[in-house]
């Protein structure tokens, strides 16, 4: 059993949210990168964790969006919160082509919270 250190889950969310605006899947791909050996739903209950105390903590903004457009519709703070608990919300853009999903992305607070990230905590995230 791997152990998903939640700083670091953190600090990656927190760069996704920072570089665009990141489908709920891609935080559970960027898992998928530093703990391999985390079992799914490890990384599923980490993710959802850690982006629960993201937007508790207002760093980031939840919008529905389709794949390869420009259409955002922001969702409100208390169901953004209901998404993070729903499986249909982790799945990608192929498993579901028809249906908007989910993104997040860091507002004014949740970038501010990424600058101030000390340059260790980026150590050995991306080989």
């Amino acid at each position: 059993m791997a152990v998903i250190d939640p700083f670091r889950a953190r600090v990656l969310a927190l760069t996704a949210a920072t570089e665009d605006y990141a489908g709920f899947y891609e935080l559970l791909w960027e898992l998928n990168t530093q703990w391999p050996d985390a079992s799914a739903a490890e990384k599923l209950s980490a993710a959802r964790s850690t982006l629960t105390r993201l937007l508790e903590e207002g760093l980031v903004d939840v919008y529905f969006t389709k794949w390869m457009s420009d259409d955002l519709e922001r969702v409100p703070h208390p169901r953004a919160i209901e998404l993070v608990g729903e499986d249909a919300s982790w799945k990608t853009p192929d498993e579901q082509p028809e249906r908007r999903y989910p993104a997040f992305t860091t507002n004014e607070a949740g970038e501010r919270a990424y600058r101030a990230l000390p340059a260790e905590a980026f150590e050995g995230l991306w080989g």
